[in-house]
């Protein structure tokens, strides 16, 4: 027996279940609804990391093979693994060559971020400077009611 609340439109609130709507037994998972501007800064971090990680690699001069696997890694970030056919020294120079990269790209996120942040600043600022804050109002309309 089910411990969820079921909604007459059939939605099911419930611990630790997915909410949406149902179709009998099946779950219908809604649209994602994230800001486009996450996958903005999805797609810079990807890229970022993947230009860094290239420089890194580069000075590596690891055989063609290693190269190849470490392609395939680089959809994980982070999370990315050096090859096993690697000796001791190559593997740990291609550990820190991910997590490099990784700050790199965060790095230039953070960037983007701050730029972003620093012109919506500028654009409020410039887009306000004429409306004068309630009590300035107030006391100006009294002033002209006086005189």
């Amino acid at each position: 027996m089910s411990s969820a609340l079921k909604h007459p439109c059939g939605v099911e609130l419930g611990g630790g279940q997915a909410i949406g709507p149902r179709l009998g037994d099946q779950q219908l998972f809604l649209p994602d609804r994230r800001p486009p501007g996450v996958a903005v800064l999805g797609i810079v971090m990807f890229a970022s990391f993947g230009v860094s990680l290239d420089d890194r690699l580069a000075d590596l001069h690891l055989p063609p093979d290693a190269r190849q696997q470490l392609e395939g890694e680089k959809l994980a970030l982070g999370a990315a693994e050096a090859p096993e056919g690697l000796d001791a020294g190559s593997r740990a120079a291609v550990e820190r060559s991910f997590d490099e990269a990784f700050v790199s790209g965060y790095r230039v996120v953070m960037l983007v971020g701050t730029v972003a942040a620093l012109a919506s600043a500028l654009g409020a600022a410039l887009l306000v400077e004429g409306i004068k804050p309630s009590g300035e109002r107030e006391e100006a309309g009294t002033k002209t009611l006086a005189a």
